[in-house]
């Protein structure tokens, strides 16, 4: 005799809500890393905006000063003295980019963004920068430029370097 079953039977019904509770905790731990990967490129991303940001504003600044300032003869931005490796922060006032030694705090309550100038020299065959800095071979119309933007994220450190050289292009 042969019997028509119809509808599941209560152990069946209870490995199906468990395959499908398994089968959606994984997609749930997929959906939340995806979420937090997501996240940190995002600030990542932002963080390398504030570095490029941050280059660009020496520049400005560069192109609106002279590099030489004559009350001191000091080489670098007007009356900045940039060969002390001192960390600057720029800062936006009165509509234009300055440059102070003050922290001027988080940026978006996050991030911190600081820039060190160094001197550099080249090589005198090639005129190449050096990987090591030469006093004998000093360039005095070029400086590297570092901008650091750091954060935390999940307990953890974060930091963005962006390296750059300025010159000095009216000489």
């Amino acid at each position: 005799m042969i019997l028509h079953q119809k509808g599941f039977s209560a152990a069946e019904l209870i490995i199906a809500i468990f395959v499908l509770t398994i089968a959606s905790a994984g997609f749930y731990q997929i959906a939340v890393l995806s979420l937090n990967i997501s996240k940190e490129n995002k600030n990542e991303m932002k963080a390398a905006y504030l570095a490029k940001e941050g280059i660009e504003a020496i520049r400005n600044i560069r192109d609106q000063v002279a590099w030489i300032d004559a009350a001191d003869g000091k080489t670098g931005i007007g009356e900045l003295d940039l060969d002390l490796n001192d960390t600057h922060y720029p800062i936006i006032s009165a509509n234009s980019w300055e440059l102070t030694f003050i922290d001027p705090g988080l940026i978006d309550n996050r991030f911190s963004r600081k820039i060190v100038f160094e001197k550099l020299s080249r090589d005198p065959d090639t005129g190449d920068i050096e990987d090591v800095y030469n006093s004998v071979n000093d360039d005095e119309n070029s400086r590297k430029i570092t901008t650091i933007v750091s954060w935390q994220e999940n307990g953890k450190d974060k930091e963005v370097t962006l390296i750059s050289y300025l010159t000095n292009f009216n000489y």
